[in-house]
């Protein structure tokens, strides 16, 4: 509230009662944008597909002899 606050007298804006409501439902409103923005961070990242580690990559590469398992194939794996 307070940058909201100092921006608006070095705006040269009068600070009443009014304003004073004005720039606290501003900040409200602002801080909830940002939770619901850091709420849908927090979605993504918990969905977010991670790599598989090049180790475990390659340990499965070897194990399978470098072809698909189901069909044989050795292209497109």
């Amino acid at each position: 509230l307070t940058i909201f606050i100092e921006s608006a007298l070095l705006k040269g804006e009068k600070m009443d009662a009014k304003k004073l409501e004005q720039l606290t439902l501003q900040m409200l409103d602002e801080k909830k944008k940002w939770k619901e923005l850091k709420k849908n961070i927090n979605e993504e990242e918990k969905h977010k597909r991670h790599s598989i580690p090049q180790d475990t990559k390659d340990k499965v590469w070897n194990r399978d002899g470098g072809k698909c398992i189901e069909c044989g194939r050795k292209e497109k794996l």
